[in-house]
């Protein structure tokens, strides 16, 4: 968040902006506002948040000047969705006579055929979600959409085969989306590795 201010008459040695978030992690942490090129008085600065991540929850502010601070100012944020997996069900082919299992972690390792089930929750209710697959790590390089099931709001599932194509490729990453009913999404939702293991069927 980028605050301005103008100071008039003396200028001050340092103008700083002093700031608090919600869950007190952050606590009068300050900030000095730099004078600008055009002058007349006008300082500008950032407030960065946590580790520099952005203001991303309530945050309270005011400016101080020597002696002098201005009234206590207040931002607030609408928390953008976040999807955590509660988990993944993994289904080999009947042929192979492996039995299911399950896991909490992103990263998908199984035989081609597998049937995938991922359930998930939000943090906040979102009107549509859905996992984009990738063919590497390239935001740009899409592979694809699989929708989700929305249940009251924040429990999502869905359902996919691992598949090979037929010139040896297959989408090696995924993430999970997730919009609300205003247009919310999260900026940068976790990357999820995905190998798909080759295996020759038995010959009859």
């Amino acid at each position: 968040v980028e605050v301005s201010t103008f100071i008039d008459g003396k200028t001050p040695d340092k103008v700083w902006v002093v700031y608090s978030t919600a869950d007190e992690r952050i606590v009068n942490e300050r900030v000095e506002l730099l004078p600008t090129e055009e002058g007349l008085g006008k300082f500008t600065g950032v407030i960065a948040g946590e580790n520099g991540r952005g203001v991303d929850q309530q945050t309270t502010y005011y400016l101080a000047a020597g002696d002098g601070r201005s009234e206590t100012f207040t931002v607030s944020v609408r928390p953008a969705p976040h999807v955590k997996i509660s988990g993944i069900e993994l289904t080999p082919p009947t042929y192979t006579g492996r039995p299911p299992r399950s896991q909490t972690i992103g990263a998908i390792d199984a035989l081609e055929g597998t049937a995938v089930t991922l359930r998930g929750e939000t943090n906040i209710p979102v009107e549509t979600a859905w996992i984009q697959l990738f063919n590497s790590e390239t935001a740009e390089d899409r592979s694809g959409q699989l929708p989700l099931t929305i249940t009251d709001g924040t429990k999502l599932s869905g359902n996919w085969t691992l598949k090979i194509r037929d010139d040896g490729t297959y989408p090696r990453f995924y993430r999970i989306e997730c919009e609300t009913r205003e247009g919310d999404r999260e900026a940068s939702p976790p990357l999820h590795a995905v190998i798909i293991r080759p295996d020759a069927r038995p010959e009859v």
